[in-house]
């Protein structure tokens, strides 16, 4: 597997104080050198952004972080291509590793057959309220691998995905730009999400460290979710014809209301160092 965290020159603390933690976790993960959103030229934006295919969804101009993000995580997906590993693992800088977290990332032989891309990083706060698909995966040691709908799970702050996932995800966007990543990755409203089945780890290993700022900019009211007139009744039209296929086949879009804490065990990863979760042999 090969294994990589995003840290900008500008941040050398977030890169000792992940080094640091993989030391006390006895697991390696690789700098990557992330691009800073400030000090890319305009050549390498043309390079990389499309505002045009998606524009209907993703109206809104990206903030320079976001774009210097989504070019880091491009570059790290051509760098995989080119390896000969099966797997990647991608670690934003600004997360919180618990302990459980070694477990999965020492190996990839506890992935089910069939699976090709999981979250095992939450934007979720403690105890919120989800809903997930009927279909999951019961782990070991009390894990399992479930499919989040609502809220839509963005967020890339740590996730794995095999070789297909990233081919697939190349060739739908032909190595470009047109949203946030995270929203390109794991958002209903873009096309790969059809194309490639999302599931997340639950209980979650990795959170968010609240002691940072983000880098990526103010996104804005309404991130990931711009109104024009016409996305505006795009999405209404979608959101009817979900309507009607929920009420029609309720066995294929029943969605169960899980309360992540007490249901599914969530790791709770206060601010500080994480707590410690049942490890993953």
């Amino acid at each position: 597997m090969l294994k990589f965290y995003l840290n900008m020159k500008t941040n050398p603390e977030r890169a000792s104080a992940i080094d640091n933690r993989c030391r006390q976790l006895n697991i390696h993960i690789d700098r990557f050198d992330a691009t800073v959103g400030a000090d890319i030229d305009e050549n390498e934006k043309r390079h990389y952004l499309d505002n045009i295919s998606y524009s209907h969804i993703f109206s809104r101009k990206l903030t320079n972080g976001e774009v210097g993000c989504a070019i880091s995580h491009l570059k790290i997906f051509e760098e995989f291509l080119r390896s000969d590993e099966e797997w990647l693992f991608v670690l934003e800088d600004d997360m919180q590793i618990s302990d459980a977290a070694a477990g999965f990332l020492r190996d990839t032989a506890w992935i089910p057959k069939g699976v090709h891309l999981i979250q095992i990083a939450s934007l979720f706060e403690d105890g919120q309220q989800i809903y997930r698909r009927r279909e999951y995966m019961i782990l070991d040691h009390g894990y399992n691998l479930i499919r989040i709908v609502k809220p839509i799970s963005v967020g890339s702050g740590g996730y794995l995905m095999d070789k297909l996932a990233v081919k697939i995800f190349t060739e739908t966007y032909k190595c470009k730009i047109c949203a946030p990543i995270d929203e390109m990755l794991f958002s209903p409203f873009f096309p790969f999400y059809g194309k490639m089945k999302t599931y997340s780890l639950s209980p979650y290993v990795i959170r968010p460290n609240k002691n940072y700022v983000s880098t990526i900019g103010d996104r804005g009211r309404g991130y990931g979710r711009p109104v024009t007139i016409y996305s505006f009744f795009f999405r209404l039209y979608k959101r009817l014809v979900k309507s009607c296929l929920k009420r029609i086949s309720k066995k294929d879009n029943f969605f169960l209301s899980v309360n992540l804490t007490t249901e599914f065990n969530m790791v709770y990863l206060p601010r500080g160092v994480p707590q410690s979760a049942p490890v993953m042999d």
